[in-house]
């Protein structure tokens, strides 16, 4: 890039355009990089375009790289240092030895323009020093015909004794040297001035011969002032010491006034705010502050105009308007205002003169655009949160309620099956058992709903194409939703597989198709939407819940009435319905909320009233191919058997049940209400025990610690897990797979079924 784009400066504001950006700029070296105080860099360099100070707080970026007359490429942020540009560097390549430009033959008039900022430039005239060196170096004056330019002497120029041999016959000299920028501080003294690199950059003019004589003459003239003022030297000593310090006082003063003003005109540019006055009549009379650009107004230009052609009204009572009325009645006033587009927070005072009368309003604007952002990201989070927490509570209970439901049920459905074995199937008492089994399935089913929402029930997750799965339901949606609504899908080609429960994502399809066709009774459009999304993580609501990564979307997007807030807060809780009494559970969507958790992903909502509704699913996305599912061995398989079981349950009902189906399949049953029972039985049995039949969920001791307990004694024991709850992986040391795990509500032969075939394998499922 170009060094005269980086120092750009299109708005005439005194500030960059580039302030604060990172860019890359290419040119030749025009001075040694020199060490500040041993933990910073200086050096300029130039392009043919201008020039620009290199600064680094890592004086080996440069110094230990680079050298006078390199060319190199240099990567830095722009800055501005008390008002002059200078490039952060962040890092500097060598290219290669370049050609250094040569000076550019200029007067003092030029030097004090824009033109040669940061050039090596060739400047002869008449140099005056004006002090003696501090620690950072000496200030003196160069004057041409066309004008006076500072020239500035580093400390280090007086250690050369060629340069100090030169000093006490100044008067005419040639100077090589870069070009400053004007409003800055040491060590380049205020105002434009010339900066040589060494001191061969002098080259010092021979006075005239008549300067010789001038200095005789000044001498005779000096030592006859001498004598016709040496009868009031008392009072000339006390003249010149008070001169003295006068001088010094003014000197002191004046860098003070400099320093003063560099320090306001920084707060005045770079402040993140915008500072304005207006008079009496609520004319603008001054508007500063780097916060004007963000609005598109340079400083200065809506001077003259009045709040009313401003703000464009001419309501008295219009909140900015009033606000500076009652400052100018001597009230402090604060509002909050809208300026092209970004929030501001705006407070008023009066202004007042040095006699303390009122001659106008004072205000200053805070843009609080990001602020109000950041705290609406955050309240959004705070409310997704209390939702999950919310969801998460009623779901402990839910899952609570349908796990003890579960053993009930487990209790009917089996006493039913076991009573219909031992019964004519021509006997009237049947169909009762018909119609009672029957309302324990339905049970059964509300039980699942309900640990599908509590995500405790069991799943059998294979990787899936939901294309492919979408695709296949398509005719059953079709027949689902009707004929007076349209089914449109827009289905991503390269959509990411998931890992899921088949059927669990076919519920969760089936229950939001039927969901949009309760919300269309009188027709419209149903469309269904595949994507692939990325999450930085950083997202609000329900997808911040998930932790960043590459996620299946699928959507569902309904022309329906669509839901209020309140209704919209409370869309996924297990019994809440908008239907009238017996037209639903309220379990549709709660099931579909535990099944997406379940499953690693979440489900977002947007919907409002009359304008329809819209269901995200998010479904983490897997590196695995596809699982085609293998069909199920048919037939009846022999479930008697000999063996020993241990069965250990807590709730009478249901172990009874397990005892007299295995006692009635052949086996020899040992049973316990609690592990510690099972554990001593376990011990005091002589025999060979081959299976523990337990409840994972016991006082005191779980099914896990019991089966570890009684392998320390039987380590060839196997085990069939049974539970209302769903378990897979490992739990406290415990591997459980679907094999050796049982649900509850089971009927009796699909527990003869379960122990029959745990008990045929080659070898018991372990943990190491």
């Amino acid at each position: 890039m170009p060094i005269r784009s980086v120092l750009s400066d299109a708005d005439d504001d005194f500030v960059p355009d580039r302030l604060g950006e990172l860019v890359v700029v290419q040119g030749v070296l025009t001075s040694d990089p020199i060490v500040m105080a041993r933990n910073a860099a200086l050096a300029n360099l130039q392009d043919e375009t201008g020039g620009i100070l290199l600064f680094t707080r890592a004086p080996a970026r440069l110094r230990d790289r680079v050298k006078l007359g390199d060319e190199v490429r240099v990567t830095g942020v722009v800055e501005q240092f008390q008002g002059a540009e200078q490039l952060n560097v962040k890092e500097v390549e060598y290219l290669r030895d370049g050609v250094l430009p040569d000076p550019r033959e200029v007067t003092a008039a030029q030097v004090n323009g824009e033109e040669f900022a940061g050039q090596l430039v060739r400047l002869r005239g008449r140099l005056r020093l004006l002090e003696r060196p501090d620690e950072d170096g000496a200030r003196a004056e160069l004057t041409d015909r066309t004008g006076m330019v500072g020239v500035f002497v580093p400390t280090r120029f007086y250690e050369d004794p060629g340069f100090l041999g030169e000093l006490p016959n100044l008067h005419e000299a040639e100077i090589v040297g870069v070009a400053g920028q004007k409003d800055s501080e040491p060590p380049y003294n205020g105002g434009y001035r010339l900066v040589p690199r060494t001191t061969a950059d002098f080259v010092f003019i021979p006075a005239p011969p008549y300067r010789e004589i001038l200095v005789t003459v000044s001498v005779g003239l000096l030592l006859l002032s001498s004598l016709v003022l040496l009868s009031s030297k008392k009072a000339n000593d006390r003249a010149h010491r008070e001169m003295k310090a006068l001088t010094e006082s003014l000197r002191n003063s004046e860098a003070r006034l400099r320093e003063n003003q560099a320090r306001l005109e920084l707060l005045t540019t770079q402040v993140p705010a915008i500072v304005w006055s207006v008079d009496r009549n609520l004319r603008f009379t001054s508007s500063i502050g780097a916060g004007l650009k963000a609005i598109n107004l340079k400083q200065d230009e809506v001077v003259g105009m009045t709040l009313f052609e401003y703000f464009q009204t001419d309501d008295v009572n219009c909140g900015p308007v009033a606000a500076h009325r009652r400052a100018i009645a001597g009230s402090s006033a604060t509002f909050e205002s809208r300026w092209a587009g970004r929030s501001y927070e705006c407070h008023i005072d009066p202004l007042r003169s040095a006699d303390g009368r009122i001659v106008g309003a004072i205000g200053l604007a805070l843009d609080t655009t990001e602020r109000i952002k950041t705290e609406t990201a955050l309240e959004e989070q705070a409310t997704a949160l209390r939702h999950a927490q919310k969801m998460e509570a009623v779901g402990r209970l839910a899952g609570g309620v349908a796990h003890d439901f579960n053993n009930l049920v487990t209790v009917i459905k089996g006493y039913c099956d076991l009573i219909a074995l031992k019964i004519d199937p021509q006997h009237e008492l049947q169909d009762w058992f018909e119609e009672i089994k029957n309302s324990a399935n339905r049970a059964a089913s509300l039980t699942s709903q309900l640990l599908a929402f509590s995500r405790k029930q069991v799943l059998e997750p294979r990787v899936l194409d939901l294309n492919e799965v979408l695709a296949d339901m398509n005719r059953l949606l079709r027949r689902i939703i009707g004929e007076h609504i349209e089914l449109v899908s827009k289905l991503s080609p390269d959509l990411g597989r998931v890992k899921v429960d088949k059927s669990q994502i076919e519920q969760v399809i089936m229950n939001l198709a039927v969901n949009a066709y309760d919300a269309m009774p009188r027709g419209g459009q149903l469309q269904l939407e595949t994507a692939n999304c990325t999450l930085r993580g950083d997202e609000s609501g329900a997808l911040g819940q998930l932790p960043p990564g590459e996620y299946a979307m699928i959507s569902f997007s309904d022309t329906g009435e669509g839901m209020s807030p309140e209704v919209l807060s409370r869309v996924f809780e297990p019994f809440f319905t908008t239907k009238e009494v017996g037209r639903g559970t309220g379990l549709g969507l709660a099931t579909v909320y535990g099944i997406v958790t379940q499953s690693g992903g979440t489900i977002d909502v947007s919907s409002k009233p009359g304008e329809g509704t819209t269901f995200r699913i998010f479904l983490p996305v897997v590196k695995e191919e596809v699982t085609r599912a293998t069909p199920m061995a048919g037939g009846a398989r022999d479930t008697r058997g000999t063996e020993t079981v241990l069965v250990t349950e807590d709730e009478e009902a249901v172990r009874a049940l397990i005892r007299q189906t295995l006692v009635a399949k052949g086996y020899r049953v040992l049973e316990a209400s609690n592990g510690a029972t099972a554990v001593r039985l376990s011990r005091e049995h002589e025999g060979t025990i081959d299976l523990l039949v337990t409840d994972v969920v016991m006082p005191r001791m779980s099914g896990f610690k019991l089966a570890q307990a009684i392998r320390n004694d039987r380590p060839d024991i196997k085990v069939l897990y049974v539970s209302g709850y769903a378990y897979s992986g490992r739990h406290e040391g415990e591997s459980i797979t679907p094999e050796t795990f049982l649900a509850k509500p089971f009927s009796p032969e699909m527990l003869a079924l379960k122990v029959r075939k745990v008990l045929s394998e080659s070898s018991a499922i372990r943990v190491d």
